[in-house]
């Protein structure tokens, strides 16, 4: 039994993926499989540099694989994203970060001014119609 919980994540992962170890090895970029199989085993750490690619690969929640790892690996550093920053997301912030870099991918898009007046009535006008 695994008492890793990221181990477990992506052991869960692995085993329901289509693709065999070698292939997600390959795509990851790990240079053998075997480093998954330690990895899934709970031998190594998961790289926090790993997680984007495989989740990705694997078809997974990055954001719950990588906050299930910081809290495992880096307990006082997911205390202070989830304190300062207010980490992780929920899915609807995540939607509206989401449009926002969509929309301001040229990097032009300030809220201040009329736009953020216009955003605070809108979040006030959801906030009345949810009541």
């Amino acid at each position: 039994m695994l008492t890793s919980p990221t181990a477990r994540m992506l052991s869960e992962a692995i085993e329901s993926s289509p693709l065999t170890q070698t292939e997600i090895a390959r795509r990851v970029g790990f240079p053998k499989p075997n480093v998954l199989s330690m990895l899934k085993n709970g031998q190594t750490k998961v790289p926090l540099t790993r997680i984007p690619a495989l989740a990705q690969v694997l078809e997974i929640d990055q954001t719950a694989f990588l906050e299930c790892a910081l809290l495992e690996y880096h307990p006082e550093v997911h205390e202070v994203l989830t304190e300062v920053l207010g980490l992780p997301l929920d899915p609807d912030e995540e939607q509206l970060v989401a449009m926002y870099r969509i929309a301001n991918l040229d990097g032009c898009i300030r809220i201040e001014g009329a736009l953020e007046m216009t955003l605070e009535n809108l979040f006030e006008l959801a906030r009345l119609a949810a009541d």
